[in-house]
């Protein structure tokens, strides 16, 4: 009987050894994943780093335009005169007028914006 229980504890002790092996191989293994996965980590951290960079550097100000007294002189008088001949005509817009403001808005918008790039 003292050689059964022998027997078995070198056997426990025997499959000890191999789970702690393949313990450590799996913590070996874990380990180098890691370690791959934090490099992988950092990189991809440096590259957006240095792709928002770039993107902050590219990053284009809008610039201030002053317009001249007589462009809006000029402008008054474009906008007072369709107005004003509108109304003596008895034509007044079709539509309300905060809409023909807008339009009116957008369309020199578009003329400012244009200036501006044919100066350019």
């Amino acid at each position: 009987m003292g050689d059964r229980l022998g027997e078995r504890l070198a056997e426990l002790v025997t499959s000890l050894r191999g789970h702690a092996e393949e313990t450590r191989e799996a913590t070996a293994s874990l380990r180098k994943s890691v370690e791959q996965q934090q490099r992988l980590y950092q990189m991809a951290a440096a590259d957006f780093q240095r792709k928002l960079d770039e993107a902050c550097k590219r990053k284009v100000t809008t610039s201030r335009m002053e317009l001249a007294s007589e462009s809006l002189q000029m402008l008054r008088s474009l906008v007072a005169g369709r107005t004003a001949g509108s109304l003596e005509n008895g034509d007044a817009p079709k539509e309300n007028w905060p809409r023909w403001f807008e339009k009116a808005d957008a369309a020199v918008q578009g003329l400012l914006r244009t200036a501006g790039t044919a100066a350019e």
